[in-house]
């Protein structure tokens, strides 16, 4: 979904090491809490700032330094409106939200199956550049098989069986072979370039 991005302004990925978080970061499901007999959720946000160093019009590039002071240069795409909007000194701020819902159903009798959608947001015309992405990813899977020994899970789902690792051993006791789980995540990431006061 990130990859949509080019259409709002650069990359996540390019002003922060902390972006990314879906690709294999486990900082989401170490969050994940109990919010009802048969449900978990967690919830994390990074949210990254970088100051425009300079903007070449002809080119569409921006350079931009970061919280930690690192510089980047990136070049913003054809899809990003009112790119002459931006001036040196302007804040780029980007907020990335991503969430997980889990509900285990007793013995559920759904067919296994994936739904994803997504949405894109662009600022105006005569706008400063800037956006929002929003994609969501549903799914349903049938549980295979408990290993309690080993803290593990085997879903099948509509395309492949996995196997995950439960951090809440708890939960464990509450999953049974043939049980189902609809499972929701969501990434938000929003990207808007503020002008500073002179």
């Amino acid at each position: 979904m990130k990859a949509q991005l080019c259409g709002l302004l650069v990359a996540a990925a390019l002003l922060s090491p902390q972006a990314g978080l879906a690709q294999g970061d486990s900082q989401l499901y170490d969050s994940m809490q109990r919010t009802g007999p048969q449900t978990m959720e967690g919830t994390q946000a990074v949210e990254v700032e970088a100051e425009v160093i300079s903007v070449n019009k002809k080119t569409r590039e921006l350079v931009l330094k970061n919280e930690d002071g690192e510089k980047v240069t990136v070049k913003a795409p054809p899809e990003v409106r009112n790119f002459n909007q931006i001036s040196k000194g302007d804040m780029l701020k980007i907020r990335y939200v991503e969430s997980l819902a889990v509900e285990i159903k007793k013995k559920g009798t759904a067919d296994n199956m994936t739904n994803t959608s997504s949405e894109i947001v662009r600022s105006k015309e005569g706008q400063k550049p800037g956006g929002m992405v929003v994609g969501t990813v549903s799914a349903i899977g049938t549980i295979m098989k408990v290993d309690k020994p080993k803290n593990a899970v085997t879903v099948k789902g509509p395309q492949r069986t996995v196997t995950f690792h439960v951090q809440d051993k708890s939960v464990l006791d509450q999953l049974k072979k043939g049980d189902q789980i609809e499972v929701k995540y969501t990434e938000a990431l929003a990207v808007s370039i503020d002008s500073v006061k002179r």
